[in-house]
């Protein structure tokens, strides 16, 4: 009758609320992308990243992609937090440590995601940096203490990148302080540094694995 076919017309565009399909996890869409990543499905995770964000750090080349995450030799997935999901928006905050083949480790964990009508799934927007979310830096989330061996030296040099060049330091911090750990890496000669944000200046850089002694959970 005319009537059914009204609602099959209707019910297709899901306008009716009965047959709505129930919205997926943001979390678990993170979690997904980096299990596909490690089963290296490029093109499959190329589809979940937006526009701007394959434009933003891909300049828009499938290529480029697929070489920068060849260099991964595997990607161990940690803790998450679904930080805020809303009707299309989504911050996801997750632990990862990317083993590199040259045997650097970096961790990534703060990603906006916004929700495709179309293919009824979220795609990742962003990643976001220190400085655009300091809210999830704060100083509770502390993790380790700057320690030292020379109690002559109260000060140590917070770098830019993980080794003494004279041109790299951006701060110093106390000894004692305080400091939130975000990264942990290795030198060319297979020496431990940590890059650290330091609460109390808001600066964030490398320093030597010696002088962090990190909290024991």
């Amino acid at each position: 009758s005319q009537g059914s076919s009204r609602f099959n017309v209707s019910s297709s565009f899901g306008e009716d609320p009965q047959l709505a399909v129930a919205k997926p996890s943001s979390s678990q869409a993170v979690r997904d992308y980096y299990l596909m990543l490690n089963r290296q499905e490029y093109s499959k995770t190329w589809g979940l990243l937006s526009p701007g964000f394959k434009k933003k750090h891909y300049k828009n080349s499938f290529y480029e992609y697929k070489t920068w995450w060849n260099k991964v030799d595997r990607i161990v997935i940690g803790q998450m937090k679904q930080v805020s999901q809303g009707e299309n928006q989504a911050v996801v905050e997750i632990s990862l440590t990317y083993h590199l083949k040259d045997g650097i480790s970096e961790d990534r964990n703060l990603f906006s995601l916004v929700f495709n009508e179309g293919t009824n799934s979220w795609i990742i927007d962003d990643e976001l940096s220190g400085s655009s979310a300091p809210n999830y830096r704060s100083q509770g989330e502390a993790n380790a203490t700057i320690i030292t061996t020379d109690p002559t030296e109260p000060l140590k040099n917070i770098r830019s990148s993980r080794n003494t060049d004279v041109d790299n330091i951006v701060g110093t911090i106390r000894i004692g302080s305080r400091v939130k750990v975000l990264e942990e890496g290795r030198d060319r000669t297979n020496y431990r540094w940590y890059k650290i944000y330091d609460p109390s200046s808001g600066t964030r850089g490398w320093i030597a694995g010696q002088f962090v002694e990190r909290d024991k959970f």
